[in-house]
C-alpha cells in the first residue's frame, strides 16, 4: 500500500473519513455511468462506500493538488468489481 504520491497537479493517498462529501459528489456524477455506476448512491450509504475504500487498502483517492477536491477514485485491487 502506498501513502501518498504528489505530482504537481494531483495527489494520490488513502481515503480518509473527511472525504465524505466529495466521495458522495464524485459518485453521484457516476451515477448513470456504464462503467463504474453507482444508482443507489444517496449521501447516507455514501459512507459504505467510504468505509469500504478505507478499510480495504485497494482504493485510492485522486486529489487535485490546489483545491484538495477528490476528483477521482483509482481501484488497485483483484476482485470482481461489477
Amino acid at each position: 500500500m502506498i501513502n501518498v504520491i504528489k505530482t504537481k497537479r494531483l495527489i494520490l493517498r488513502p481515503f480518509k473519513e473527511s472525504d465524505a462529501d466529495d466521495l458522495y459528489d464524485l459518485l453521484s456524477q457516476l451515477k448513470d455511468d456504464e462503467f463504474e455506476g453507482y444508482p443507489d448512491i444517496t449521501r447516507e450509504n455514501c459512507v459504505e462506500y467510504l468505509n469500504e475504500r478505507q478499510s480495504s487498502g485497494e482504493y485510492y483517492a485522486v486529489v487535485l493538488n490546489g483545491t484538495g477536491r477528490i476528483i477521482g477514485n483509482i481501484y488497485c485491487g483483484d476482485r470482481d468489481k461489477r
